[in-house]
């Protein structure tokens, strides 16, 4: 739980995304064959069979653990790893744009009525 109000994908939180091409593997199947990895989700690929399958982020050496696995049983399967590092830089960049906007947007507003809308009496 990272006390956000949503958990953050893996593009945030780093991990290891994994598209299987279309299989006959049921989805317990290959929940099986990854049992032993964190594993976060499996859902529908969305291309005829196929499984998009989402890992918590893993050290290096579990990771090419879980590359054999996955070349062992879908060797057209295509892997991205997000680090840790970057996610944390897309959270520091989303927080400081959402601040930056929050923190302007009523300085320009003030400064904007001041010298366009100029009473008589200033």
């Amino acid at each position: 739980m990272t006390g956000m109000p949503v958990d953050p994908g893996i593009d945030f939180a780093g991990g290891v995304a994994v598209t299987i091409p279309p299989t006959t593997d049921s989805q317990a199947v290959v929940e099986g064959y990854f049992s032993e990895y964190p594993l976060k989700s499996v859902g529908d690929g969305g291309v005829n069979g196929g499984y998009y399958v989402v890992f918590e982020y893993m050290p290096d050496d579990e990771f090419l653990s879980l590359s054999k696995v996955i070349n062992e049983h879908y060797p057209d399967a295509k892997v991205d790893q997000i680090g840790e590092t970057f996610g944390k830089t897309l959270q520091a960049q989303a927080l400081w744009h959402s601040s930056s906007r929050l923190s302007g947007w009523p300085l320009w507003y003030s400064l904007s009525l001041k010298t366009l809308y100029r009473p008589s009496l200033w």
